[in-house]
């Protein structure tokens, strides 16, 4: 009890109730570019709200729809991208730009005067969908495709250098054919069987000395031949002590 001037206050503290929590936050609004969008199907059945790439503007407005009029301090978040709870600080609506592909959730709640919060947290999926060139598939598609023409860079080098070693083993291959030709021509067999049967005729008459003489030339003639054969160009001088050989031993 308490005593006044004119009167006595009396009171009962078990009789005494806490204030009760205010009502739950209800979405009043969404907007998208500044376009409302309606979404109370969606809140009711407890469903995303999906947008696409473009659709990364948004403005959710909330309120506690109450009776009487009772100060009410709103406290917000979006996950993924508030870190902590936003003040609302008497404006009733959340804005979020430019927001990245991904799955996020809105959640608002209230307080009153005697800082008791609201029983129930409203909550809000929102997904934003991706671009197509975004998502997991394009980006693989496009790792296979660089690897592909990776590959088909290597694969076409690869090609173009087995063909310029076949193009050269053919060329050597007709280098070695022109020189065995051109060998054959200078060294004719029946002029080397006419030879040797000439040495052998001069051995089987005992002529020793012809015979070392004409076995003499003919092993400087056929050096000559062999040796000159190796190279690509040799002097008129060694030319010619190769024909003057030939022309003495033919004669």
């Amino acid at each position: 009890m308490t005593g006044a001037s004119d009167h006595v206050l009396a009171f009962d503290p078990l009789r005494l109730v806490a204030s009760p929590p205010p009502p739950d936050v209800t979405i009043t609004g969404f907007r998208v570019l500044d376009h409302d969008m309606i979404i109370d199907s969606l809140i009711s059945n407890n469903q995303p709200v999906k947008l696409n790439y473009r659709q990364n503007f948004i403005s959710i407005e909330f309120k506690s729809l109450q009776y009487h009029q009772e100060r009410l301090r709103y406290f917000f978040k979006l996950d993924g991208v508030d870190e902590r709870w936003v003040n609302a600080r008497g404006l009733l609506t959340a804005r979020y730009t430019n927001l990245a592909p991904g799955s996020y959730t809105f959640r608002v709640r209230s307080v009153n005067t005697a800082g008791i919060f609201s029983e129930n947290m409203t909550t809000l999926d929102i997904v934003v969908q991706p671009a197509f060139w975004q998502t997991w598939w394009f980006r693989l598609l496009l790792f296979l495709f660089a690897l592909s023409l990776v590959y088909g860079y290597f694969q076409a080098r690869l090609y173009l250098v087995k063909r310029d070693e076949k193009r050269r083993a053919a060329f050597q291959q007709r280098i070695d054919q022109l020189e065995m030709k051109a060998l054959r021509a200078q060294m004719n067999p029946h002029f080397i069987f006419n030879s040797l049967n000439s040495i052998q005729t001069f051995m089987l008459k005992n002529e020793t000395e012809q015979a070392l003489s004409y076995l003499g030339r003919f092993a400087r003639l056929i050096r000559n031949v062999l040796d000159h054969s190796q190279l690509n160009n040799i002097s008129i001088t060694k030319e010619l002590e190769m024909l003057e050989n030939y022309r003495n031993w033919s004669g």
